[in-house]
């Protein structure tokens, strides 16, 4: 072989390996190979015009979603409400396809198209498109064939993912539909029991196990964890299994009706609502819980979802313990004393002494004047009086008006820090506060009296009230003007 040959063979061997090259890079691995057409929309159908869609697996399994009105719902292999937004996504995924050229007829069995991985149609008004989705490609390829075309035509492999999901995956995950204001009672069973709030108006009452004042903003948190409830994953197969459901560890009753006028506690009584029950833990890790709405599927929650409805009537009682109107007081007395020493108490002994005390206060009552007022003959210049004060003691003493009202005010509301269910004993020698106010009749309300007693463990502890058979805790500011000495003013 001469030196000019094998020059030849050198560059023929170059020229052929940057061929290779350029093609490899230029084609991926499982691409469907394509005749170059001009790219076009595939499907001659518009997404807001489809009110049905069902997908059959190669093994045989079908999913159908169908739009009776506004919202899809999932009516096979299982029954329940569709996500909008995710049925939504699925029907512009396949809508918008667009054909990136086609296949001779003969390439059909090779790419699946004879036992196609899914069989989508579309119900459309009128009309109802099929279309068939080759073999998983493992490039950015897949061949499909619409209709009864002959050419299968190539997509973006994309749609495979589109369409390789469970029936749970379409599934609307927000489990209730009602809203916050429309919600109108609630019960709350956890084992024996009970719990219930009414709404009567725009006011929430706690009617059971007794009737109390409801707190706005506490039964706002448990209508959030009702309306908001979400499901972290479904049961696709409405499994039987018990789940802790049979004996749900709470269960929450709620409905839009109005509360009946009569009071029952039979739940055959009830209105039409609806029932959450909460069970047992899904696995191990204690993460999520089991639960179900009105016995249907099985799903799973965040395990807080449980702290939620884990209340008692004093948690969600009003935290105004009395409401002294200031301007209605005739007259009130407030006492100071120490707990005994000997009672059994695990706080700390107080031994600063304290010397008892009492105030009664009433307001000045109104001096009848028998006639006018006439001035003095021998005066030069208008005379002056000071002006008598609000309220004086039982002896007619006057009183610092200033310390009176700050004192009133204090109980116009008093409302508790929390509720005290078991409370325990008081401290030995802490100071205690008996307040007693006689309130007169006002518009629509006749005369009240009130007591109240408070005491001061010290330190930066919480003041401990009772009223009425409640125990609860104040903040501390009240402590100071509690300490008011009212002494006779000139």
């Amino acid at each position: 072989m001469n030196f000019k040959t094998t020059i030849g063979l050198l560059i023929l061997l170059a020229a052929l390996g940057i061929y290779m090259l350029a093609t490899r890079s230029s084609s991926t691995p499982g691409d469907v190979p394509v005749k170059p057409a001009e790219a076009k929309k595939l499907l001659d159908v518009k997404s807001e015009d489809v009110t049905k869609v069902s997908i059959t697996a190669a093994d045989g399994k079908v999913t159908t979603l169908e739009k009776p009105g506004f919202d899809w719902q999932i009516t096979a292999p299982i029954q329940g409400a569709a996500d909008n937004g995710i049925v939504t996504q699925l029907l512009g995924d396949i809508t918008s396809l667009t054909s990136q050229g086609q296949l001779d007829a003969a390439q059909k069995s090779a790419n699946g198209l004879d036992h196609p991985s899914f069989t989508v149609e579309l119900t459309a008004k009128d009309k109802t498109t099929k279309l068939l989705v080759g073999d998983k490609s493992l490039g950015k390829t897949l061949a499909v064939l619409v209709n009864s075309n002959n050419q299968p035509d190539v997509v973006d492999a994309s749609l495979y993912a589109s369409l390789d999901k469970k029936p749970s995956a379409y599934r609307k995950t927000r489990l209730i539909t009602a809203g916050t204001e429309s919600i109108r009672q609630i019960e709350i069973t956890r084992g024996k029991d009970m719990l219930r709030l009414e709404k009567t108006g725009e006011t929430w009452q706690i009617t059971a196990p007794s009737k109390m004042p409801a707190d706005s903003i506490s039964v706002e948190n448990i209508l959030s964890a009702i309306t908001n409830l979400t499901a972290g994953s479904f049961d696709d197969d409405d499994s039987p299994t018990d789940a802790g459901l049979t004996k749900p560890r709470i269960a929450v009753w709620f409905s839009e009706a109005a509360p009946s006028t009569q009071p029952t506690t039979s739940p055959a009584a009830h209105p039409a609502g609806t029932t959450i029950r909460l069970g047992g833990y899904e696995n191990v890790t204690e993460k999520n819980i089991l639960a179900d709405v009105d016995d249907g599927p099985i799903v799973t929650v965040p395990a807080t979802t449980i702290d939620s409805f884990r209340k008692t009537a004093l948690d969600l009682r009003d935290k105004t313990v009395v409401n002294i109107d200031p301007d209605r007081v005739e007259s009130f007395s407030l006492t100071v004393a120490q707990t005994p020493a000997t009672q059994p108490s695990t706080q700390p002994v107080l031994t600063l002494p304290l010397i008892p005390r009492s105030h009664a206060i009433e307001r000045r009552k109104q001096e009848r004047t028998l006639g006018p007022v006439l001035p003095t003959t021998n005066s030069t210049t208008a005379p002056t009086t000071q002006p008598l004060s609000a309220w004086v003691t039982k002896s007619g003493a006057a009183v610092d008006d200033a310390q009176v009202k700050a004192l009133l005010e204090a109980f116009h509301p008093l409302k508790a820090e929390s509720f005290i269910a078991h409370p325990s004993p008081l401290p030995a020698l802490a100071p205690t506060y008996t307040l007693s106010a006689h309130v007169g009749p006002g518009a629509g309300a006749g005369p009240q009296d009130y007591t109240l007693q408070i005491t001061d463990p010290g330190g930066d502890a919480k003041l401990i009230g009772s009223s009425e058979g409640l125990t609860f805790n104040l903040d501390r500011p009240i402590a100071q003007i509690l300490a008011t000495e009212f002494k006779p003013t000139k």
